[in-house]
């Protein structure tokens, strides 16, 4: 799962604002996510990694599926506290 911000400045900044609460959003997902920032294309990273054997063993894609859709739910919540801040530093970027 990744999730990544477009290439432009004000992205860099909104992600940049995210990662500063990095301990707490990671606390709060009860596991370590991968944070990748990039000042020199202007973008930021934020990913689950999840090790996959056999990604063509149709049996098992219902259970990565469900994953996923637990983690991108649990890391919507941990966000989501962090979500006005970052947009008051995007907003001083866009004046």
């Amino acid at each position: 799962m990744n999730l990544e911000t477009p290439v432009i400045p004000t992205a860099f900044s909104f992600g940049s604002e995210i990662s500063n609460h990095k301990e707490q959003i990671e606390a709060d997902l009860g596991e370590p996510i991968s944070w990748q920032s990039n000042p020199q294309q202007k973008s930021c990273q934020i990913y689950f990694e999840k090790q996959i054997d056999n990604g063509l063993d149709m049996d098992a894609w219902d259970y990565f599926i469900e994953w996923m859709a637990i983690h991108f739910e649990k890391l919507e919540k941990s966000l989501k506290p962090h979500l006005p801040e970052a947009k008051k530093a995007l907003d001083k970027h866009l004046r």
